[in-house]
């Protein structure tokens, strides 16, 4: 199994440690103005590309989580996220590691 780090920044999974790849995962969406409320605008997001590579068996590739939402309504079920919800901070509140992935 490989894992391939597609976020800008390395992710400490428990004490090993992901570089990133050098290649950032992104979807591009347009957006469409579909109403308003209460005089705000509404839009709708539509998913019109993305860079990820072709699936690979054996191969997860790690994205953020807002990547990864989106990835999965693609149908690409070889995208995970680290847990942020149980990660470790320092004083500052930044991450430092994390115990896992979700999917």
């Amino acid at each position: 199994m490989k894992i391939v780090n597609m976020t800008p920044h390395a992710i400490v999974v428990g004490e090993r440690t992901y570089e990133p790849s050098g290649i950032v995962a992104r979807i591009e969406q347009e957006s469409k103005v579909i109403g308003t409320i209460d005089g705000f605008e509404i839009e709708v997001n539509t998913v019109v590309g993305h860079n990820l590579p072709e699936f690979t068996e054996g191969t997860y590739l790690l994205v953020s989580a807002m990547v990864l939402t989106i990835a999965k309504e693609l149908g690409r079920f070889d995208c995970i996220a680290p847990n942020t919800n149980k990660a470790v901070r320092n004083d500052k509140g930044h991450i430092v590691s994390v115990p896992g992935f979700v999917a």
